[in-house]
């Protein structure tokens, strides 16, 4: 039988640059007790296109693009919310190297590693009768799939 739990689920966040990683170390998001709603990846293209002709003929059309997007549905009470704004604040400060960001369950499997990841930005911050959740994107110049 198979089982399924978020709370089995843990993105870590590695910066490539020394400088952002001296003062970030690794971050750490989702695991039990968090306050993360959803972790998504996903890659920009297919791999494999199929185009059809008038005649009857068709083509397939492969794709190596494994650019993407991963996006983190998170709480505005978690304390990752200020390191992310804070990342955010360097990147508008500074040029520096991207993040590298991998996907395991709670007994070690890699299920994603995503490399040359940048955070997109700052989302809107609601201020309301309750907490909200935020939506916190990284695009990704390569996502691959496993181990």
């Amino acid at each position: 039988m198979k089982r399924y739990s978020l709370a089995n689920h843990i993105l870590s966040i590695e910066s490539n640059d020394p400088s952002i990683q001296s003062i970030f170390d690794t971050v750490s998001v989702g695991g039990e007790g968090s306050h993360i709603g959803s972790i998504s990846i996903s890659q920009n293209s297919t791999l494999w296109t199929t185009n059809g002709f008038a005649t009857g003929a068709w083509t397939h059309d492969k794709n190596l693009d494994r650019t993407g997007v991963v996006t983190i549905m998170l709480n505005q009470l978690s304390d990752d919310v200020a390191k992310f704004i804070r990342m955010c604040n360097m990147f508008y400060s500074g040029d520096y190297g991207g993040f590298t960001l991998t996907l395991t369950n709670n007994i070690g499997d890699k299920l994603a590693t995503c490399i040359d990841c940048y955070i997109q930005g700052i989302p809107s911050q609601d201020f309301a009768a309750s907490a909200a959740n935020q939506r916190w994107s990284f695009t990704c110049g390569k996502i691959t799939f496993g181990s």
